[in-house]
């Protein structure tokens, strides 16, 4: 059997020349790091784009071909993130609100106009508190 003092990697680089297995080393980390980025990248505007309503597996698609180059086109032209019920619509605080209108018998909530009774002191319809 063929005996040899070398491990593999010296007997894979020994026709190199010295510090070549550093290089190789040195540039395989800095591969996977790229790559662990892209998928990041990929990740995150996937799981936006789901969030904005936007075609989120072309998104994914662009960012995997154009890489960081496509993350950035993706924030430019990004459409604006809706809340998560369209009707709601954030409501002023107490200390904002104007008073409630009042016409004969009943009033009318200043936050959404809804008619109510005197006695009411939050609007059935917004929440908003009337007194």
């Amino acid at each position: 059997m063929f005996k040899s003092n070398y491990t593999v990697m010296e007997m894979i680089f020994q026709n190199y020349p010295p510090g070549f297995e550093a290089l190789i080393t040195i540039l395989l980390g800095v591969l996977i790091v790229a790559l662990v980025i892209l998928v990041a990248m990929m990740v995150w505007v996937y799981k936006d784009a789901q969030k904005r309503n936007m075609n989120a597996a072309v998104w994914l698609l662009i960012v995997f071909v154009a890489g960081p180059c496509g993350c950035v086109i993706y924030l430019m032209v990004r459409e604006p993130e809706r809340p998560l019920n369209p009707s709601y619509q954030q409501q002023p605080s107490f200390s904002q609100q104007p008073p409630p209108v009042t016409t004969g018998s009943n009033i009318y909530c200043p936050s959404c106009g809804r008619e109510l009774s005197k006695d009411t002191t939050f609007c059935t319809g917004c929440g908003s508190k009337i007194r």
